[in-house]
């Protein structure tokens, strides 16, 4: 019987975005031995449901199940929690409405999995401003936040799931999942993700998230513990298929 990892998607009242997302995750490469679910939380009264709804009647017709439920709370917390117990997947991979995540995200993420991993991650990510198509690179110590994080089910459930929160989410949750005894700066496992020339793997995901402070090309600021680089406009990057058409639909330039 096949095994199962759950996409869980929070989405924040942004339709222009959310279905390319899905689109997206539509085209995610799996084990042969997997099958993938995309569990999509909407606001009751979310105006991007519509959009919703056909992307994932796009994605149902290339065999993904696509369930959207509706929580009470609007915040970041109470729909993964939402979606998170409705999700059936013993490995639970979080995803914004405005991430792009490319095909192979999840086949890393359960590769990680299958190897023992309670937590796995980007150390970098890309944000694109849709307004000026800028890009702007994120690099943490240890992982990026959000969109990029992926977790065994079982801990998840131990750990009490999420509490209402608009940001930390990802802390909240690793806070937790140490607190059972896990040592996550060893148990973490960096997916193998990158864009362009800034590392040795595969272009892949970005987010789309407008309006944010970007810095101009080449400069580098601090973000807390991240460090963000200006990297130029997103077409001078190779994206997967699925990301660029995104791209191409929802940026300005």
């Amino acid at each position: 019987m096949a095994r199962t990892a759950s996409y869980i998607v929070a989405s924040y009242q942004r339709p222009h975005i959310v279905g390319y997302c899905l689109d997206a995750l539509a085209a995610s490469r799996i084990p042969c031995d997997w099958d993938l679910e995309i569990v999509v939380c909407v606001p009751k009264g979310d105006p991007g449901r519509d959009a919703i709804e056909l992307a994932a009647a796009r994605a149902i017709d290339r065999r993904i199940l696509v369930r959207i439920v509706s929580a009470e709370g609007t915040d970041v917390g109470s729909q993964f929690e939402h979606a998170r117990q409705c999700a059936r997947g013993e490995l639970i991979m979080l995803c914004g409405d405005d991430d792009f995540q490319s095909p192979e995200k999840a086949y890393f993420a359960i590769r990680a999995h299958e190897d023992g991993a309670v937590m796995s991650g980007f150390d970098r990510f890309l944000f694109v401003d849709a307004a000026t198509g800028a890009m702007a690179l994120w690099r943490g110590p240890a992982y990026c936040a959000g969109g990029t994080m992926s977790f065994r089910a079982d801990l998840l459930e131990r750990a009490g799931g999420w509490s209402p929160c608009r940001i930390g989410n990802d802390g909240q949750i690793r806070r937790r999942i140490q607190a059972l005894g896990y040592d996550m700066d060893i148990d973490t496992v960096l997916l193998p993700v990158g864009v362009g020339r800034h590392t040795v793997y595969l272009q892949h995901g970005a987010n789309l998230s407008s309006p944010r402070p970007f810095p101009a090309k080449g400069d580098s600021i601090k973000h807390g513990s991240f460090e963000i680089t200006g990297v130029g406009h997103w077409r001078d990057v190779q994206f997967s298929p699925a990301v660029a058409a995104a791209l191409e639909a929802t940026c300005i330039r």
